[in-house]
């Protein structure tokens, strides 16, 4: 197994620990080194699907190449997606809770 390899491993599975640890408060400096760890994890990931995965070298793909990408594309929803996902559906669901249902009506019949 190549360095990369390995260290893609040790911090996939460093970052579960930390990522269960900080969600359920059991450590107190879990959010810190997870930061940490999510920097050092985002920065290898993009580095060597950059170099494993452009157009101008053939590679072949083996297993640890498919869980990089998958933790790539994990990444790109949790960061991006599924924050945005919740925070409008909670908005959502605190409007319709807050609205009367007279303003309905009244806003309809307006239009």
């Amino acid at each position: 197994m190549k360095l990369y390899e390995r260290l893609f491993l040790y911090l996939t599975n460093t970052w579960y620990i930390l990522f269960a640890l900080a969600s359920l408060k059991l450590w107190n400096f879990a959010e810190l080194y997870l930061d940490r760890i999510t920097y050092y994890y985002n920065l290898l990931v993009a580095l060597v699907l950059m170099f494993y995965f452009n157009p101008f070298i053939k590679t072949k793909i083996t297993p640890v190449h498919r869980k990089m990408v998958f933790s790539a594309a994990f990444f790109v929803f949790i960061s991006i997606g599924f924050g945005s996902l919740i925070e409008d559906l909670k908005e959502n669901a605190l409007a319709i809770t807050k609205k009367k249902p007279e303003e309905d009506i009244n806003t309809t019949s307006s239009q």
